[in-house]
């Protein structure tokens, strides 16, 4: 090839800087070939590509041509081989790109961008493109030396890690064993697909570490505040399995990191953890289990009336209602003994109820004969239209109930008709009054749907 391009020279001028060595210095994608830009005697200017069958080959159908001939057997040496397609493992080895176009923008930066040549202080050429660093350098010469570079001299004198590389450079990267790796900060400024997967496989190591630490301690400490013992819970047949397979977790170490990257939150897990420990205490301890409460039993054993509700056995706890289910007079209900607060009285089918301590769980009924009013939440889906809500405050009022709260908004759907969502609190004495109400709701034109809120 040298040979040809002397006798081409010899023949038409050259023109200055138009001249490259791909052959002495391989693009990254392994092409090689001389390039030189010449002039004829009559002022024609044109390029000439020099190179042999095999070059040629690699330049006409890329590195899948070495597949072929390795197959072929044109490729003697492994190491070789390895050496030829090592940059499209540095591609596999991109990860966490946001898009297709970022993924593409890095291919075209690698590969068919320009290159600039710098060297090792050793004089090994190593080829980058243009707009490297430092930090592109470090990671080009190896990934522990990236991870270890703590800083850099470029022609024998110190320079930043974002410095940009020229022609020619002669680089040399200090590192250290007991640095603290990557930064984030880095991200921004390197610029070959390399580093960045490099930096982030790092990171992505690291952090995993001080989200399962931080995950730990988290779920450590929930659970206790909930009285349990977080190894008792992890320790209960069936109870991680159950929440690795609702969460797709592929281990204990990816539910505490999710924990601590907010992945999952402490609640959510210990839900799970919980119900799978009580049914196991139940199993082996019958009598923690909760019992439908009989109202015979209520009469033979020592009650207590407050606020309308009968708890069996206790006589100085104070009682609240739940705001998360709002029980009313009909409903069928439990009472926990929450921590320095007293007995809380849930629905029976509040949705709460699983993730409470069993051995807390009260047998609990309303009193007869009680005339206290409670309030409860409706939630209207309605067609908006002119005088919808003077209809159902006049019917309200003509039913004999009074309103405690009233929000109402309005949205258009996909069709462009506006609906109006009306959440209306209700002041009633029981279930039999609340079905009433939905009943009598119902029969005003464009109420489209009524639920109970809690």
């Amino acid at each position: 090839c040298y040979t040809i391009l002397g006798v081409i020279h010899s023949k038409w001028r050259p023109v200055p800087g138009r001249f490259k060595d791909y052959i002495a210095i391989p693009k990254p994608n392994k092409y090689q070939s001389l390039h030189t830009t010449v002039v004829t005697e009559f002022g024609q200017v044109f390029e000439i590509q020099i190179r042999t069958y095999e070059m040629n080959r690699t330049a006409e159908y890329g590195i899948a041509a070495h597949w072929v001939y390795k197959e072929k057997g044109s490729v003697n040496a492994s190491s070789d081989f390895d050496t030829k397609i090592s940059w499209l493992r540095e591609v596999i080895e991109i990860e966490d790109l946001k898009d297709g176009n970022e993924f593409l923008n890095n291919i075209k930066l690698n590969i068919v961008s320009d290159d600039i040549y710098v060297f090792t202080p050793k004089g090994e050429v190593l080829d980058l493109p243009i707009g490297s660093t430092c930090v592109d350098f470090a990671y080009k010469v190896h990934s522990e030396v990236g991870n270890r570079c703590i800083g850099a001299k470029v022609n024998s004198k110190m320079v930043p890690l974002n410095t940009s590389l020229e022609n020619g450079d002669v680089v040399e990267i200090m590192t250290s064993s007991s640095g603290k790796g990557p930064s984030r900060d880095w991200l921004k400024f390197v610029t070959t697909m390399q580093a960045k997967a490099k930096i982030r496989n790092f990171l992505k190591k690291q952090l995993q570490t001080d989200n399962i630490k931080l995950g730990r301690e988290m779920l450590e400490r929930e659970s206790k505040h909930k009285g349990y013992v977080l190894t008792d819970l992890l320790n209960t047949k069936n109870a991680l399995e159950s929440v690795m397979t609702r969460y797709s977790f592929a281990s204990e170490d990816d539910m505490f990191a999710s924990i601590g990257y907010g992945g999952v939150t402490t609640k959510q897990v210990l839900v799970k953890l919980i119900d799978a420990y009580q049914k196991e205490q139940v199993m082996h301890h019958p009598e923690l289990a909760i019992k439908p409460i009989q109202q015979s039993e209520l009469n033979k054993a020592k009650k207590k009336r407050l606020n309308g509700v009968i708890v069996e056995g206790y006589d100085d706890f104070l009682i609240k209602f739940s705001k998360c289910c709002n029980p009313v007079p009909g409903d069928n209900i439990v009472g926990y003994a929450a921590r320095g607060t007293g007995v809380s009285i849930h629905r029976v089918d509040c949705t709460n109820i699983k993730s409470m301590e069993k051995e807390r769980l009260m047998k609990a009924a309303w009193s007869d004969g009680d005339t206290s009013t409670f309030v409860v939440q409706l939630m209207l889906t309605c067609d908006d239209k002119s005088g919808l809500l003077n209809e159902i405050i006049s019917l309200i009022a003509q039913l004999g109930y009074s309103i405690s709260s009233m929000e109402v908004h309005v949205k258009s759907d996909k069709t462009q008709l506006k609906k109006a969502f009306i959440s209306l609190g209700i002041f009633i004495r029981n279930t039999m009054d609340i079905e009433y109400i939905i009943k009598k709701l119902k029969e005003i034109s464009n109420v489209n749907t009524i639920t109970r809120n809690g």
